[in-house]
This record gives C-alpha cells, sequence and structure tokens, in this order.
C-alpha cells in the first residue's frame, strides 16, 4: 500500500515525502494560536483512557505534590472532568482534574492521539517525523485507521500508553 502524504493546513496530498517537504516550504498562515489550545486543554473534551499525560499544577487532594509527574489517564467522568490518572511514580491511581494536567508530547516512533482538530481529532497514529515550519514544531504522522500520512502542530498530538 502506497503512502499518502496530506497537509492537514490546506488538505493537499502528496505521493512523496519529498513532494510534501517541499510544499511545507509554502507560505501558511499559522492556523489557530497558543490562547485557543490553553483555552481548549482546560476543557477535559481533549482528555481520553490511554492518554500519558503529566501534572501541570498541584491540585489539591490526592493529586498534591504530585506537580510534573506523568501517568496515564484510566478514565474521565464527563460531566465533572474528573481524571482517573494512573500515577508511575506512586504506582496508584489518583483523580484529578483535567485542566490540572497536559498532554505528553509524544517521540519517534510513539503511538500518538490528536487532541486538537475538526477533521482528525480522537484518531491515533505513530509519530514518524519531527520538524519546524515557520518556527512551529510539526510531527509527521501516520494514521493507524486509513495509512494516510499527515502533518500536525505538536501541541495538537499527546503521547499514548505504549501496548507493551
Amino acid at each position: 500500500k502506497k503512502n499518502i502524504f496530506k497537509c492537514s493546513l490546506c488538505k493537499k496530498t502528496f505521493e512523496t515525502q519529498n513532494m510534501f517537504e517541499e510544499h511545507r516550504k509554502m507560505d501558511h498562515k499559522f492556523q489557530g494560536n497558543a490562547f485557543t489550545q490553553d483555552k481548549m486543554l482546560n476543557n477535559h473534551d481533549w482528555c481520553s483512557p490511554g492518554m500519558e499525560v503529566v501534572v501541570k499544577d498541584s491540585p489539591r487532594g490526592p493529586g498534591v505534590g504530585l506537580c510534573g509527574q506523568k501517568g496515564v489517564v484510566r478514565g474521565v467522568t464527563p460531566l465533572s472532568g474528573m481524571c482517573s490518572v494512573f500515577m508511575y511514580v506512586i504506582k496508584r491511581a489518583v483523580n484529578i482534574a483535567a485542566n490540572h494536567l497536559s498532554p505528553v508530547v509524544p517521540k519517534l516512533g510513539d503511538k500518538l492521539k490528536i487532541i486538537l482538530g475538526e477533521d482528525d481529532k480522537d484518531k491515533i497514529g505513530h509519530l514518524l517525523n519531527i520538524g519546524t515550519h515557520k518556527d512551529v514544531q510539526e510531527g509527521l504522522v501516520k494514521l493507524d485507521h486509513s495509512g494516510e500520512v499527515k502533518s500536525f502542530q505538536m501541541r495538537l498530538l499527546c503521547k499514548m500508553e505504549s501496548d507493551n
């Protein structure tokens, strides 16, 4: 099966990675902004089971003292946005509000989930490459469901718990 490379900004498709990379050099306007992302991450809609997260500030209750520590989301309560997170450091799950969590940025080869975006939100893939375009860090992702290869801003991606 042949890879198809698709630009997430303009939806153009390319048959080779070289053609895709040349296209990325074109002048795309920056889509979205950090304020929008921060607002979305304060909402619990991005958070789902299997995602690796880091505690970004010290919440009250069972999460106290876990600032900067990583864990994996085991469950999310839809109405309250509370997440059950298995914390690696203490080897048990604690309940933490999603607004106290940040997604863990994937590394090359990692399984990931797209956490924001109209067309691709919640899709799973693997990170093939990381680069910078117009001062924005982007990842080249091969989507599991279609085999399609697309470029996403790294801030739109979250590392998933490994299968092994």
